[in-house]
């Protein structure tokens, strides 16, 4: 197919479009019964035709969409809308792809929780992965990177699956759920907590962390948070490292100083959050599968001297207080 061609938008998919919005314009004050379906962010730029992101609308209202009359954030705002008033009933509904289905669950504010399902009829495997799905355009690279991430995963277990030479009779599975730290204008910043089965003696978990500036549409980086990353990042390390050896899980000093300590592949997996930086510390990085994984919550008041502008200016605009020492 010529990459300029557009496939046509499935019957079933439309259908569901048009009865969200009653089979009318989706904008309230119009209503009018002769529509379209419209993509609120571009197919130029989406290049893929998902519920979430089609809207019902008058051949007028479909040319001011296009003319930036109607902009695409009053869009999505009017999309939330429809879902929230057509119910738990469609949002239970999904979106079909082979042997795939997405679940929206509910809606919370600016996203959609959803959950990613895949299911083989021989009972091999079973995906489970909820997310959210957020609905500003900005951020429409950030849910691509997560579909992205979560299809990576379900495709490895998948193939493990499937395999001639798999170990087990045991069902393999990856389940996930997700946290999110930081949800602003300029940063969202969010992990999935993630369990899986693929043979062997015990299952496994894992955490997959996203952090990005919507100004930018970039990732940050540890080192991004501070002035001087080497020295923030030492700090940060005598921090963590003090923390982890008060949990009784955890005793062997030599592990943990390795596994916490000043570099920076340590510390990639991490989270901003109103009460301090997050850091999550997954299985066998601090010691044995027995000891398990770990979370430290490290306050911004013990990172400020190392700040970078950048984190300085996210903490301002979110809060002064988190800058400040609770205990001083």
């Amino acid at each position: 197919m010529n990459n300029n061609q557009r496939p046509p938008i499935p019957s079933e998919l439309k259908r569901r479009v048009l009865l969200e919005a009653g089979h009318r314009c989706a904008i309230p004050t119009c209503k009018f019964p002769d529509v379209d379906v419209h993509h609120i962010v571009p197919w130029s730029k989406c290049r893929e035709h998902q519920f979430n992101n089609l809207i019902a609308l008058c051949p007028n209202c479909h040319r001011r969409a296009h003319n930036g009359e109607i902009d695409r954030q009053s869009l999505l705002i009017y999309k939330s809308r429809l879902i929230a008033i057509f119910g738990k009933e469609m949002l239970k509904q999904s979106v079909e792809v082979p042997k795939t289905k997405i679940w929206l669950k509910s809606s919370y504010g600016n996203y959609l929780a959803a959950v990613y399902e895949e299911v083989d009829d021989e009972a091999k495997y079973y995906i489970s992965i909820e997310y959210p799905k957020f609905a500003s355009s900005e951020s429409q690279f950030i849910n691509e990177e997560i579909e992205k991430r979560i299809i990576e995963i379900s495709k490895l277990y998948i193939d493990e699956a499937k395999s001639p030479d798999r170990i087990t009779q045991l069902q393999y599975f990856v389940k996930g759920s997700y946290y999110i730290g930081l949800n602003t204008p300029l940063i969202i910043s969010l992990k999935s907590n993630l369990s899986a089965y693929g043979g062997g003696a015990h299952g496994s978990a894992w955490t997959e962390v996203f952090n990005y500036r919507l100004d930018l549409m970039t990732s940050i980086h540890i080192e991004d948070l501070f002035q001087v990353p080497k020295l923030g990042i030492e700090a940060l390390s005598d921090f963590t490292i003090q923390a982890i050896m008060k949990l009784q899980s955890f005793r062997d000093i030599e592990n943990v100083n390795r596994g916490a300590g000043p570099e920076s592949k340590n510390y990639e997996k991490y989270n901003l959050t109103p009460e301090g930086l997050l850091v999550a510390f997954d299985e066998y990085r601090l010691g044995c599968y027995a000891e398990g994984p770990a979370e430290i919550l490290v306050p911004y008041s013990a990172l400020r001297p190392y700040a970078s502008d950048f984190l300085e200016h996210t903490l301002h605009e979110y809060g002064e207080h988190l800058l400040n020492d609770p205990n001083q």
